[in-house]
Order: structure tokens, then sequence, then C-alpha cells
């Protein structure tokens, strides 16, 4: 393979080796550093054309709920599988980017449907678009949480190269 393709490939197929805790506080930070760009995006896309009036206002608290209520999905349905998979993923070794991939579509299938199912009484209330428009959110997760990861790996990587030289 090319030495340039394969640098830039390197990230992609380094193995994370973190610890429980890193892995922890990496999903914790996730929605809040994947949150600042999806309120900016909806921001975006939802402002009202008079930019100066009171309603632009009440357009921004309304935004900031929606990323709010995003962030609650996160941390009551995906948190902790999340957290199980990856220490799953840890133990045998195999936690690099592919593989978070693969369980955030996992649970881009997984989590909206038991929504679903446990909603059945009230499906007509809650549109199924929106749950469409939710599942594009796993994978912007992912990808923030897999960053995190490769932040956290490169930085104890580097602190045990500076108390072990060799």
């Amino acid at each position: 393979m090319n030495p340039i393709l394969q640098k830039l490939a390197q990230p992609f197929t380094q193995k994370l080796i973190v610890s429980k805790a890193q892995i922890w506080r990496c999903l914790i930070q996730t929605p809040f550093y994947a949150g600042v760009p999806i309120y900016f995006i909806f921001v975006a896309f939802f402002a009202p054309d008079h930019y100066f009036s009171t309603e632009i206002f009440k357009v921004l608290y309304e935004i900031f709920l929606v990323v709010l209520y995003i962030a609650l999905i996160y941390f009551i349905l995906v948190f902790l599988p999340s957290y199980f998979v990856q220490l799953l993923l840890q133990k045998y070794q195999v936690l690099n980017f592919f593989s978070i991939m693969a369980y955030a579509l996992l649970f881009t299938v997984i989590v909206p449907s038991l929504i679903i199912i446990l909603n059945t009484a009230q499906i007509n209330i809650i549109p199924f678009r929106f749950f469409v428009i939710l599942c594009f959110f796993s994978l912007t997760f992912a990808v923030t949480n897999w960053i995190l990861l490769v932040r956290t790996a490169n930085k104890s990587k580097s602190c045990s190269k500076l108390k072990f030289p060799n």
C-alpha cells in the first residue's frame, strides 16, 4: 500500500487501547461535543427569514430544547448499551473506527424500533419521520465518540512514552 495512504488510513484502523474510565468519560462528553454543531445546523436551517424579530429567540429556545431532547434520548437509550458494547470490543481488542460505526448503525435500527414498540398506543402522536431524523444523529454521536477515543488513546500513548521512553 502507498505509504501516504497508509498514513491517512492509520487512525481508522488503529486499535484504540483505552481504559474503562476513559471510555466512560468519552461517552459522557460525546453529546456535549456533538450538540454544539447540531445546534448550529438546526439554527441555520430553521431560523426565520426576518432575523431581527423577537421570533428568533423563540426559535433558538425551541431548537435548544430539541438538542437537549436528543441528548436526553442519547443518555437514556444509547449511553449504557454503547458503554457495554465498547467494553466488549475493548476486551477482544477490536475497538476501532469500523467497529464503532457498525454498532452505531445497529443502534440506529434498534433504538427507534424500541421507541416505536414501547409507544404503540400513541404512534399517531409521534410521526415516524421524527425517528428517521433522529437516526441520523447516531452517526454524528458515533463519529464524535470515536474522535474523543482517538484523542484519549493518543494522549495516553504519548504520556506513557514520556514515562517510559523505550
